[in-house]
């Protein structure tokens, strides 16, 4: 079996993982932003996040929105929308002065979630950097994403792990959500266990969102000596409340040369 997605939209800009949640900081931590996620609903369409200056010196951000997707691979997928809007678009925050931004959105609620991100983004100072000797200072700016998250009129959760891209050499481990919300995890456990139940190896995979009806797939690479010792496989898949976990047969083809 393999894995595939059908993406809509033409011209949507990928971007990689690499970009950084509102959690994490960037350019010396100089700006938060709180709460991590937006969650908007049919009873709540509007709602507040916190922007706070943590440097010593006057910041000016922009604020832009955008419809959010996933690729099974952790690729985020953006393109314009005017299901959400906030104010203020614009902001100046003095030293350790912090504001809310009102959230909100204007598409209908659905039968699955919608996602999104605000994108906070550091705009340069309106006076230039002063010049030391023939050096001018060297200024990164912040660039923050915060989920949102509109949820749908009923939600259901749904979860499941499974195999994938099975053929000699090569195979996937696959997360997939089946209900119409997202769900959050932290890490996958994996070990490979032999015919007697002894572990032939262990591994820890990295967490991540997985949105509403998608997948998170992981290739597995099993070296040629491990390979023909492994009889199943034990998944154990932490989220942000619980754990699940399935146990599955190893597929004998995986091994063939």
């Amino acid at each position: 079996m393999r894995v595939a997605a059908d993406w809509r939209g033409v011209g949507i800009a990928i971007l990689t993982s690499t970009l950084l949640l509102a959690s994490l900081g960037l350019a010396e931590d100089r700006v938060s932003a709180y709460p991590t996620q937006v969650q908007l609903s049919a009873r709540a369409p509007s709602g507040l996040l916190t922007i706070q200056n943590l440097g010593d010196e006057p910041l000016r951000f922009q604020l832009s929105l955008v419809a959010w997707e996933q690729t099974p691979t952790g690729e985020h997928r953006f393109a314009p929308t005017q299901d959400v809007v906030c104010f203020p678009p614009l902001l100046s925050l003095e030293p350790g002065e912090k504001r809310p931004i009102r959230i909100g959105a204007t598409a209908a609620v659905g039968a699955v979630e919608k996602t999104y991100r605000v994108f906070i983004e550091q705009l340069p100072p309106l006076r230039s950097p002063e010049k030391s000797g023939a050096e001018s200072q060297v200024r990164v700016l912040t660039r923050l994403g915060v989920p949102i998250f509109l949820a749908p009129v009923k939600p259901m959760a749904g979860r499941g792990i499974e195999l994938a891209d099975v053929a000699p050499g090569r195979i996937s481990l696959v997360v997939k959500n089946k209900g119409n919300v997202h769900f959050q995890f932290r890490k996958v456990r994996l070990i490979a266990l032999g015919t007697a139940g002894e572990q032939v190896f262990e591994r820890e995979l990295p967490g991540a969102y997985v949105l509403a009806g998608g997948s998170r797939v992981y290739p597995l690479e099993v070296d040629a000596a491990n390979c023909p010792k492994v009889a199943r496989l034990e998944v154990e898949v932490t989220t942000e409340k619980d754990s699940f976990g399935e146990r599955l047969d190893f597929p004998p083809g995986v091994c063939a040369r």
